[in-house]
């Protein structure tokens, strides 16, 4: 590597430094460019450190998994509600026709 260099520590997140120098960069237009990364005893390429920047937020990750695994129990709900739904309706409107005639 030439000319001047700079490294990027992070201990808790593993995203979080990978996103705040990509963020860095877009936001003030600088000239750093990501050479490359180390995650645990494993070398990263520049597309291995994006990649990481791109992730979303942990908590977003486990409100996206929520939602897939809550899915397939909303629509079996969703079968087994729509004949009661229908059948509450035929009786509703039988008792309408009933009081006004």
């Amino acid at each position: 590597m030439n000319g001047p260099l700079a490294l990027v520590f992070g201990y808790d997140d593993i995203i979080k430094p990978a996103q705040a120098l990509r963020e860095h960069i877009r936001a003030t237009g600088s000239v750093l460019k990501i050479t490359g990364g180390v995650l645990g005893d494993k070398l990263l390429s520049t597309d291995d450190v994006v990649a990481l920047s791109i992730i979303p937020p942990r908590e977003v990750l486990l409100a996206q998994l929520l939602g897939q695994l809550q899915a397939p129990l909303q629509g079996v709900y969703n079968v087994i509600r729509a004949p009661l739904q229908s059948f509450l309706s035929v009786l509703q409107a039988r008792v309408r026709s009933l009081e006004g005639g």
